[in-house]
């Protein structure tokens, strides 16, 4: 896998590239030098690392935001959490505000999982077409 990183590095470099710029133009035209996040799903996603944080419960999946009084059980799982809690617990180190750390890591995490599927992708169409 390190071979072929090495040996395709100028193509992969370049996907990237190309990836990340199509990103940021997209997201500056849409939404300005603001972070802001598109749909609901975005938003409760951060709710849950949030009160993953504040409660330290792992298997609490009910949102008592939602659906008030009772709450609502969200059909994610955890898997995908830790995507955003171990940045988000690294980074509150440097800012010392949990809800920024979650706020910073929720707006980069998506073009970073953009990225090493632009990479998974290449690599795959390779096997296909070579």
């Amino acid at each position: 896998m390190i071979s072929w990183l090495y040996k395709y590095k100028l193509e992969i470099i370049l996907l990237l590239l190309l990836g990340i710029l199509i990103n940021v133009s997209c997201y500056l035209l849409l939404c300005g030098f603001q972070i802001s996040f598109w749909d609901s799903d975005d938003y409760m996603r951060l709710v849950r690392i949030r009160e993953l944080f504040a409660h330290g419960d792992l298997a609490n999946t009910i949102i008592s935001r939602s659906n008030v009084p009772f709450g609502c059980s969200l059909h994610w799982t955890r898997f995908y959490d830790f995507f955003f809690v171990i940045p988000a617990y690294v980074l509150n180190f440097f800012l010392n505000s949990i809800d920024e750390s979650i706020k910073y890591v929720g707006f980069v995490i998506s073009p970073l999982i953009k990225c090493a599927t632009i990479v998974i992708l290449f690599r795959i169409s390779q096997i296909f077409f070579l």
